[in-house]
């Protein structure tokens, strides 16, 4: 579960990061990124081909939800697997946000990645949710120009939060994690 003081410390920064990300840069202009976005790996679920989440999922999706209370999401972005939905459903419900669905089911990995990144990149000076998949997320962050990371999320990891800002034409990647923590257990992933 998410400590109060790291929903406190999380909801600090992204406020944070909106003060910044409001510098008039090119981030502002018409086509720009947005202002800020947040990734995050579907919660836990178990295996399978399309799973709902387990009790450990739902727990982590309460943690989730309490660790981005204050962040007034403009957009957010899932795929069309169950699992990203339910992840999504607790932070986009009190808002009134209903999720954009990029379809992943029987599409290559590399098209599901570009029609994410040109989603997000619909979104100029807002603030988008991305839900995705431990396969998925570094590409994702590199095509919406942050580092590009050799490995995938690992299998077994859920708590990745990861957030882009855009910073005098750069953009900047911060690496947190929320919830119970997950033990990664391959050397060849993050």
């Amino acid at each position: 579960m998410c400590s109060p003081s790291v929903a406190m410390m999380l909801s600090a920064f992204v406020a944070m990061s909106l003060c910044i990300a409001s510098v008039p840069s090119y981030a502002q202009a018409p086509g720009g990124p947005p202002a800020l976005t947040v990734l995050v790996r579907h919660a836990d679920r178990d295996p399978g081909f399309d799973p709902p989440l387990n009790d450990a999922g739902m727990t982590r999706v309460g943690d989730l939800a309490a660790a981005l209370l204050h962040t007034r999401f403009s957009a957010i972005i899932t795929s069309d697997f169950i699992r990203t939905r339910e992840t999504a459903r607790p932070v986009a419900a009190p808002l009134g946000v209903g999720p954009i669905e990029i379809q992943y089911k029987n599409v290559d990995r590399d098209v599901h990645v570009k029609s994410v990144v040109e989603a997000v990149g619909r979104h100029a000076g807002g603030v988008v949710l991305v839900v995705g998949h431990s396969e998925t997320l570094k590409d994702i962050i590199g095509g919406l120009g942050g580092p590009r990371f050799p490995n995938d999320v690992c299998g077994s990891v859920y708590d990745h939060l990861f957030v882009l800002v855009p910073v005098a034409g750069r953009v900047q990647l911060v690496h947190s994690r929320y919830g119970q923590p997950t033990p990664r257990q391959q050397d060849n992933c993050m």
